[in-house]
């Protein structure tokens, strides 16, 4: 029996024990031979074996059946192992995925750091830059030299639009 038989397989055809024995015997014999991607089709089969086999030497019949549902099981537990593999190497991949997006976002999270540590050191400097000019200002003002406090005025105002422009760019 080849595998491309196993969906001809007409189960009222079979009357005797030995044509059981037979067609068992050939089913058995594919479970060495068949691709992994189709044992469950041949697991299949075996049951339907048990599910048909009839015979008037019962003891014989429970007996292959017994069989056929062992082969069956085997059948599907090399499967279940080929899938649970399967689902281990992709648990794998997926650790891995995992932990690389673990390291990125670990590098992300020291470059945002970063970048807060330069927003806030730039608004500082633009601060005491500011704070500097209205002291300016405040001479300028007490001086009464007209050209001073015009320089001091426009100073401040450049030191505070700077400062504002650092700050809403940290929003």
């Amino acid at each position: 029996m080849t595998f491309s038989e196993l969906d001809s397989i007409d189960w009222d055809t079979f009357e005797t024990t030995g044509n059981w024995i037979k067609l068992l015997n050939d089913l058995l014999g594919l479970t060495d031979i068949v691709e992994p991607a189709k044992q469950a089709q041949l697991a299949d089969k075996l049951d339907e074996f048990a599910d048909h086999s009839t015979s008037e030497d019962l003891a014989t019949i429970t007996k292959l059946d017994a069989s056929a549902r062992k082969a069956a099981r085997a059948l599907r537990d090399k499967d279940v192992t080929r899938r649970i593999q399967a689902l281990s190497a992709a648990s794998t991949d997926f650790q891995t995925a995992v932990k690389d997006f673990s390291v990125a976002t670990t590098t992300l999270k020291k470059e945002a750091t970063v970048l807060r540590l330069e927003k806030i050191n730039a608004a500082a400097t633009s601060l005491t830059s500011t704070i500097s000019s209205l002291k300016n200002l405040a001479l300028a003002i007490d001086s009464q030299d007209d050209k001073k406090l015009t320089d001091a005025i426009n100073q401040t105002i450049k030191s505070a639009q700077s400062l504002r422009e650092i700050l809403e760019k940290t929003n």
